[in-house]
């Protein structure tokens, strides 16, 4: 498993667990993204910039009718819905398998593309 650390104004934002493509991943997140492998845990957390986001993508496969969602933090503000979904769709798996990738991805609660 690796980690993605984030970089924003020279502070450490918060490092996450990466299963799947963790290159599609760093293309989208702001700042300066280190990936490595944990050999420890420990230490203090410290205060985060003031403007940070969220977003919460639903993650739907036709065929079999699966979905899921996840949740990407500290997106780059300049990346569009279109990078993201470029990121996402046919990279990330929707079942517990981890065989199925997903055919779409949407903005949770966003309705208007289905």
């Amino acid at each position: 498993m690796s980690y993605i650390r984030q970089i924003i104004n020279g502070q450490v934002i918060k490092s996450v667990n990466a299963n799947g493509d963790v290159d599609a991943i760093k293309s989208l997140l702001e700042g300066k993204i280190e990936e490595y492998d944990e050999k420890a845990s420990g230490g203090k957390a410290i205060e985060h910039p003031a403007k940070l986001n969220t977003v919460k993508f639903r993650l739907v496969e036709n065929t079999n009718g699966l979905s899921t969602s996840m949740k990407i933090r500290h997106l780059d503000p300049a990346k569009t819905s279109n990078d993201i979904s470029g990121a996402i769709v046919g990279k990330f798996d929707v079942d517990y398998d981890l065989t199925t990738k997903c055919d779409e991805a949407y903005l949770a609660g966003d309705s208007s593309n289905r």
